[in-house]
């Protein structure tokens, strides 16, 4: 019996950020985090004392289900998917139980969409997915035995998660004979951005094994370096040594710009995500927006 993963949402939308902006996929989004990312939004993500935390101090009384809750636009967007203030609203089932909920919500129940004939990616999202590796395993094996499975599997990631023996040989065995490709988006969190200090959210040898492994199952060209940032010098200076440090490890995956901001008008202010763009630009980076919320505004991802 495989054990129970912990998870807030199962939800179809699209992809709305980095290279597979877009993209249809099905998305699990597990329950916990090893960071908290704080500083997003604040006026100072390097002052803890001037942090506005309404994840912190809404009353959740009547709270009952994700839906319920407020989008935050301070603080991690996603708190709900890791805050112990909020585990009552996580659920937990087996790894199967959740691989067939997935295909349920597929329109025909399949990954193969009936009407165009074009294959659903899936993305496993949190939270921190890399905290759930044989949860991840179980769901993906459950959809191999059924004989109905994406062939990308995007996992959204702050790259500070070792990956184990077991999840590296079943990437392998996947693309071996079923020919999925599992490609990582690791977004690592900046002290100048999100608050987090780097001894913790900094783990260059993790993102290059991570990395290897796309290497040998010749995905490399689609996974991602995924960075939010703000206007500040501070933190254009702060990726560029990241970068410098990743680069020298041996990661050359392209790299992708988000400004920070969580809600519609943080994402339809010209103003501020010209200039984010104007310096990614300069810099030679990719540029991101967050599709999903131009789209479906607050909601996030049209659920």
């Amino acid at each position: 019996m495989s054990k129970d993963v912990k998870y807030t949402e199962i939800f179809n939308s699209v992809q709305g950020e980095g290279s597979r902006a877009g993209k249809l996929c099905s998305w699990v989004r597990f329950f916990s985090c090893n960071l908290q990312c704080d500083g997003f939004g604040q006026k100072d993500p390097t002052k803890p004392e001037t942090y506005v935390l309404p994840y912190q101090t809404i009353s959740i009384e009547n709270v009952k289900k994700i839906e319920d809750l407020p989008l935050f636009t301070t603080g991690c967007d996603t708190s709900h998917s890791w805050s112990a203030r909020y585990k009552h609203l996580a659920l937990s089932k087996s790894p199967e139980d959740v691989a067939a909920d997935v295909r349920a919500l597929l329109v025909g129940g399949s990954f193969t969409h009936p009407t165009s004939g074009q294959k659903v990616e899936h993305v496993f999202t949190g939270g921190e997915p890399m905290m759930q590796q044989q949860g991840m395993i179980d769901i993906v094996n459950a959809w191999v035995d059924e004989g109905d499975y994406p062939q990308v599997i995007t996992i959204e990631t702050n790259g500070t998660r070792k990956l184990t023996d077991a999840f590296g040989e079943a990437i392998i065995r996947w693309r071996d004979h079923h020919g999925i490709e599992i490609v990582f988006s690791v977004s690592q969190k900046l002290f100048n951005v999100a608050g987090e200090l780097a001894s913790k959210a900094f783990k260059p040898e993790v993102i290059a094994d991570y990395f290897d492994i796309s290497v040998q199952t010749n995905v490399d060209h689609l996974a991602q370096l995924k960075y939010v940032l703000n206007d500040t010098d501070a933190a254009w200076e702060e990726l560029a040594r990241n970068l410098a440090v990743l680069r020298k490890a041996g990661v050359n995956w392209d790299v992708w710009i988000m400004p920070v901001g969580a809600s519609y008008g943080d994402q339809t202010n010209s103003n501020v995500l010209g200039k984010i763009a104007d310096r990614a630009i300069a810099a030679g980076y990719h540029v991101s927006g967050r599709q999903h919320v131009v789209l479906w505004g607050n909601d996030q991802h049209g659920r």
